[in-house]
Parts: structure tokens; sequence; C-alpha cells
């Protein structure tokens, strides 16, 4: 009998790993998009096995029952109020409601496998993730000037191609290598029972990932890995510090760097001097003319914003086709949901540091803090939210404290309650 129920017990826990497997490639094929796949015959099953995924996550919610943690309900408010602000701007709210409840549904699986099937993060979704990046990785080596080209705007006069590989065009693939390495990271803290966060895995998944950026010559991602990468190796003598490395700090800081990279960038005193010292603007990367008109278009409509608008509206809209969005994620949810929507994001990140900041003294606390300000670093510059890894990021931060010690805590433990 014993034997007997031990074979049963494995047999279902094999079922399960595979599922969770077969729900995490369609998560990264498919809606985490990594955009070569829609140029191979597999594509044309991804929207079927889609409808498939969502299902069984449907039924998973209501079956299991397992309740909501507070971001996780952010999320869902965040979406539902998108939807909302889309419908009060004639959009296509139907699509987008659909959009965002695949997400929803996601990050709720995701919740539960952080709670329950922590296991399953370093058995299945860190391999995973980690043989695509590899993989990427040498699709850049193979094919450098691109393995498929992206059309980013086209019309009878003009069109805009962009190369991209596995993971995406040129910045798309910082979200992935991040996690990867975060990931990473979160093992190496339970296998050390939270006393370092760097071993040879994570060194070696950093390098790979670093190599990824630059290679593709994103500057900002690759300065957030390099500095991420150096921050573990100092984490166990930065606890220590917990009175300035910690996610208040974090936030602090972000939030001057926004203001006076972004707000600033528009005086007429910062602007001239950096463009006369340097010969770069405010952003040192040419962005301050869009944030300047995304601004424009904020204050006309700051309550509700915009809504969703495809690509091709928005670049027509600022009359520049390398303006697909506000290439600032503050600017871009003020831009879709204006201040309603940018007070629940807020809340998401505010829940976020508050998590980090209860436990500043732990090496897990800092890195988590450490990483939560580089996100901000390149939220300042691009537009992540579009890509849903992003709030696996945000889970992975929001529980990271946790997640470092085994067994995992109880519910008022990470709830604050």
């Amino acid at each position: 009998m014993h034997n007997k129920a031990e074979n049963t017990f494995l047999r279902r826990t094999r079922i399960a790993s595979l599922i969770t497997a077969l729900m995490t490639l369609y998560v990264f094929g498919y809606y985490f998009r990594p955009t070569a796949l829609t140029y191979t015959p597999f594509a044309s099953v991804l929207p079927y096995w889609g409808y498939s995924v969502v299902f069984i996550l449907c039924l998973f919610a209501i079956v299991k029952r397992h309740r909501p943690s507070s971001v996780t309900m952010a999320i869902f408010g965040y979406y539902a109020i998108y939807v909302f602000c889309t419908a009060l701007n004639g959009g296509d709210f139907v699509s987008v409601a659909m959009d965002g409840l695949k997400v929803s549904l996601i990050v709720y699986y995701a919740q539960y496998i952080i709670e329950v099937r922590t296991q399953r993060l370093f058995c299945v979704v860190l391999p995973l993730l980690a043989v695509l990046v590899l993989v990427d990785l040498a699709t850049i080596v193979l094919f450098p000037g691109g393995l498929f080209q992206q059309t980013a705007y086209q019309n009878e006069y003009f069109s805009s191609v962009m190369p991209g590989w596995l993971l995406g065009i040129k910045n798309n693939r910082i979200l992935w290598l991040f996690s990867l390495v975060i990931l990473s990271c979160i093992a190496a803290l339970r296998n050390s029972q939270g006393k370092k966060a760097l071993d040879s895995r994570t060194l070696f998944l950093g390098f790979v990932s670093v190599m990824c950026v630059v290679l593709v010559q994103s500057s900002t991602s690759t300065v957030v890995l390099v500095v991420f990468l150096a921050a573990l190796f100092f984490a166990p003598a930065l606890k220590h510090f917990s009175g300035m490395v910690n996610s208040a700090t974090a936030v602090a800081v972000s939030a001057g760097t926004w203001f006076v990279v972004v707000i600033l960038s528009n005086t007429d005193f910062l602007g001239p001097f950096l463009q006369t010292a340097f010969g770069k603007d405010t952003t040192f990367s040419g962005r301050s003319e869009i944030w300047t008109q995304a601004q424009q278009f904020i204050l006309q409509s700051p309550v509700f914003g915009y809504g969703f608008e495809s690509t091709v509206d928005k670049v027509i809209k600022y009359g520049n086709v390398s303006f697909v969005n506000a290439h600032n994620q503050l600017l871009e949810v003020s831009y879709d949901g204006g201040i309603l929507l940018l007070t629940v994001f807020l809340a998401i990140l505010g829940l976020v540091a508050v998590s980090l900041y209860r436990n500043r003294g732990s090496v897990a606390g800092v890195v988590g803090s450490l990483a939560f300000f580089l996100l901000g670093i390149e939220m300042l510059q691009e537009v992540l939210i579009e890509n849903p890894i992003f709030w696996f990021i945000i889970l992975l931060l929001y529980y990271m404290p946790h997640l470092g010690v085994e067994p995992f805590p109880s519910r008022e433990d990470y709830d604050g309650k």
C-alpha cells in the first residue's frame, strides 16, 4: 500500500510538472512573444494552444480557489482600469479585456507556483529560461544582422525595419535576461540558506546575459546587468549597511532621477547646458523630444488618458517612426490611463518596496532592493510593461525575501498581516 501510494504521488507530481512546463512554454512562446516564433510553422499552433491554456487556467482558479496576494490583486485592478480607460476613449476594449484576462490568469498561476509549488521555479522555469537565453545568444552570434527583420511601421512611402533575434529586437531582451539572473540568484540564496546570492551558475548565466546585450549594443541594459552582478558579489557585505541600501533609498533615488531627467529636461537651463557641455540632451539618448510630446498629450487628458492605441496610431500621433511609445514607463502608463492607471501602477511598485523594506537586513532584501532600483533605471529609458514577463519580475521581487528561505513562510508573513 505504501509503494502504491508513493507511485501515485510521483505520477501526479510528474503530471503537474509537465503541465507547468507546457504553461511555461506557452507563456514564453506565445504571450511573452519570442518574436522569431512568429516566423515558423509552429506559430500557427500557438493561438489554439493559447486558448486551451487560458481555459485550463480558468478551471485552475475555480478549482484551487487560492487566495490572490495583494500584489496580484493590484495587477488585476491595473488591467481592469486599463480596459475602462480604453472603453471610455472608444478603443477596442474587448481585445484589451481578453489580453488583460490572459495576463491576470498567468500572474495568478505564477503566484500559486511561487507560494505552493516553489521548487518548480527552479526545476522547470529556470532551465527553460536558461535554454532560451543560450539559444538567443547563439542566434545573435550566428546572425549578427538579425535572425529576422521586424517591421515597426510601414506605409506606401516608408518602412521602418529592425533586426530581431530569438527573444525579439534590441531592447526587448532585458526582461528575459534580468528574470533569469534574478531567479538564479534566488536559487543560490536557497542553496546557501540566505548567505550568498552569487554562485558559479549565476555567474555563468550573468555572463551570457551580458554578452547578449553587449552584442546588440544595448547600453542601458549592459550597465544594469553588470551593476547587478557586481552587487550580487558584494551583497553579504552590503547587508550591514541596510540603513542606506534598501528599497526606500531605491525609491527615493529613482524618483529624484526621474524628476531631474524627465521633468527638468524641459527647462531652459539644464537642457541647453548639457547640449553645450556634452553635446547630449538630459536623457543622453535622444529621448527628450518624445518625453516632451508625451507630457503634452498627458496634460490634454490627465485623468483617464487615451486607453489602448496601436503602434501605427502612436507613430502617426507622435509624427516619428521611432516613437512607437513614450520610451518611459511612467509616462506610457500615464498616457494609457492617466492619473487613475498611474496610481495603481505606483501602488504595485509600493507593495514590492514595502515587502523588500521589511527584510532590509538580509542578503535577499539587499539584492531585491538593488534589483528594484535597476528595474527603475530601465523603466526610465524603456516601456517594459508591454511584455508580461515584467510582472514575473515584479512577483519575484515581491517574494524574494521569502523565496530565499526554506520552507516558504505563511501568508501573514508576506502580506504583512
